[in-house]
């Protein structure tokens, strides 16, 4: 009796080749997560270096930086006077880390906070970043990966709590700019 020749795979060399493209999987998703996070941190410091020009040329033209509506929040709404009348930015960016309201991620400004209108705001009068004690005249701030306002974390003077990529993609900490720089 003849035997028929099956063409095709085994059970075993299926469940083999799954395996291996799971721990592909399992390799690469990671990876990807934490490209995108390193992709909107750099988004986010472009952003902060392009309104800290912004807001240079309009100190240059009134002699003072942006005024806030309300006093020691820190609001990007304030920054709306860089586009009109005159477009020193044409449109405001977003933070793509706010969660105010997840409906809303990523449309909600990158916060300002203008220390020359409200000294007070900063009760210690300097900020401790990085080892050196600044005193800025605005400051631009981005929630960071973690989601979370860290800014300032208290202290006398102010500790700014930094995110720091080599601590996780998920760090604590603000990704800021203190200006003028």
């Amino acid at each position: 009796m003849r035997h028929k020749e099956r063409s095709g795979f085994t059970m075993l060399e299926l469940m083999v080749v799954v395996t291996i493209l799971g721990i592909l999987v399992a390799i690469a998703i990671p990876n990807f997560l934490a490209c995108e996070v390193r992709a909107k941190v750099s988004s986010v410091h472009a952003s902060q270096g392009m309104l800290s020009i912004a807001l240079e040329t309009y100190f240059d033209d009134h002699n003072t930086y942006p005024l806030n509506s309300e006093k020691g929040a820190l609001q990007g709404k304030d920054l709306s006077v860089l586009t009109r009348p005159i477009a020193y930015f044409t449109s405001l960016p977003t933070d793509p880390f706010d969660t105010s309201d997840p409906r809303l991620r990523g449309r909600t400004l990158l916060g300002y906070l203008n220390y020359d209108q409200f000294p007070e705001a900063l009760e210690g009068g300097e900020f401790l970043l990085e080892g050196q004690t600044l005193r800025p005249r605005y400051v631009l701030q981005s929630n960071g990966p973690d989601f979370e306002k860290d800014f300032p974390t208290g202290g006398k003077p102010w500790e700014i709590l930094l995110y720091d990529p080599t601590n996780g993609t998920t760090s604590k900490g603000d990704v800021c700019r203190l200006g003028p720089q």
